[in-house]
């Protein structure tokens, strides 16, 4: 398996704000891509063990002008119902309740296309940001930060527009839920929203973020979102990176 600081390196000179489009969308589901028929907009969880997950799935549709990617970028707000986020969302920063409880899983396309027909690929969470950093994140809502890449000139198939593409599969466990660690604020309802994905297209100077859901953009845990309308805020809108930037929070 290639080093995460190897392919991020290898990608090292796509720097620069990154450009919106229109061309083309987002999705976001619990389980699966879209496609896949165990694809949901909410997860239940009873909170009452310590083993299994929770896959949060992002993909994409290219507009034309990307036909292939060497690097992903995904933005995820997360905002719960309380006025401060649980301890059993807290994860990577240190102290916190589960530190190790939120990963990214490499070369796990699910039910949508792989853009990288199962090169090796290298990342992880980048950042998992928290109230007060960086401002603008409220004291009840985090940020996931996440980046998946291939080594530069890694040979692939053109990319289709009429497609739709794995971008990463974020993995939540279900570890310190319940017993004498456990965590509180399991069954809090809670908010996810695909804030975007950028594209890194090969040798380009600036990456793409598309914006636009394809089918849907936000997920709920425990039921937060009733009827396509969140009961908790809007989670805030994320700013645009540098390559170069994602590189210094990589941890």
């Amino acid at each position: 398996m290639l080093s995460a600081r190897t392919a991020l390196f290898a990608i090292a000179a796509l720097c620069g704000f990154a450009a919106a489009s229109r061309a083309a969308g987002i999705n976001l589901y619990w389980n699966d891509c879209s496609a896949g028929a165990s694809a949901t907009t909410n997860r239940d969880f009873a909170c009452n063990t310590n083993i299994g997950f929770n896959d949060l799935y992002v993909s994409y549709s290219p507009p034309p002008e990307i036909t292939a990617v060497e690097g992903v970028e995904q933005v995820i707000d997360v905002q719960s119902a309380t006025s401060a986020l649980p301890d059993w969302w807290q994860f990577k920063n240190a102290g916190t309740c589960r530190l190790t409880a939120l990963t990214l899983l490499l070369n796990s396309p699910g039910s949508c296309i792989d853009p990288w027909v199962g090169q090796p690929t290298a990342g992880g969470i980048a950042a998992y940001q928290v109230f007060p950093n960086p401002p603008g994140i409220p004291p009840n809502g985090a940020r996931i930060l996440s980046i998946e890449a291939v080594p530069a000139g890694t040979p692939m198939p053109p990319l289709d527009p009429t497609k739709e593409y794995s971008a990463a599969v974020i993995r939540i466990s279900n570890v310190k839920t319940v017993g004498p660690t456990a965590c509180g604020g399991c069954s809090t309802p809670v908010c996810m929203v695909l804030n975007y994905v950028g594209l890194y297209p090969p040798g380009a100077p600036t990456s793409t973020n598309l914006y636009t859901p394809i089918s849907n953009n936000f997920v709920s845990w425990q039921g937060a979102v009733n009827g396509g309308l969140h009961t908790c805020l809007a989670a805030t809108p994320a700013q645009n990176h540098t390559w170069g930037q994602i590189k210094t929070i990589y941890r």
